[in-house]
């Protein structure tokens, strides 16, 4: 919380839901990501089984945040390179128009499964750079997209959403 104080970030104190089971007695349910601070319009959220600081937000005022952030590691003791593995992007689902989704990707990937008396064909598709991001020289370097049709306009709009982690903060933000 010094690290994230020092950098211009107000603290967030948000109370766990607890549920009482005695008369003084109450459990306390803990989310995986806890909100711990916020700068402009970024929550910044805490998930201590992951040991992962996450940061949501206007785009630019995310940026600015992890420039504040990485000063402040600094500050403190704690070298980024040393203390963060990777650092990932996560875009929410964005609309894009694309013209015969649906059709194009049909008969670009000519692929059907039977289930009874059902045809099933390709609907929404799934890319990534790497077979999958599980063994220790490709968890840092993912890249994913996902692109899942508009069911109410499937063949004009699609929602594509893209997940990228990189080792370095810098191509990171660039990308």
């Amino acid at each position: 919380m010094e690290v994230l104080k020092d950098a211009g970030f107000s603290e967030v104190v948000s109370r766990l839901p607890s549920l009482p089971i005695a008369p003084g007695v109450q459990v306390v349910l803990s989310p995986s990501r806890r909100l711990v601070a916020s700068y402009k319009s970024v929550r910044v959220s805490w998930d201590s089984a992951k040991f992962m600081l996450g940061f949501e937000g206007n785009l630019e005022d995310v940026v600015e945040a992890l420039e504040s952030v990485m000063s402040s590691f600094d500050k403190h003791g704690y070298l980024p390179e040393k203390v963060c593995h990777y650092y990932e992007v996560s875009f929410m689902s964005q609309p894009l128009d694309i013209e015969g989704f649906v059709s194009n990707l049909r008969n670009k990937a000519n692929i059907e499964l039977k289930i009874g008396n059902e045809v099933l064909r390709p609907f929404s598709i799934s890319l990534s750079n790497l077979e999958a991001p599980i063994s220790r020289e490709y968890f840092y370097k993912w890249f994913h997209i996902t692109v899942n049709p508009d069911v109410n306009a499937h063949q004009r709009r699609v929602f594509v959403q893209i997940v990228k982690r990189d080792t370095d903060l810098k191509s990171t933000i660039n990308f």
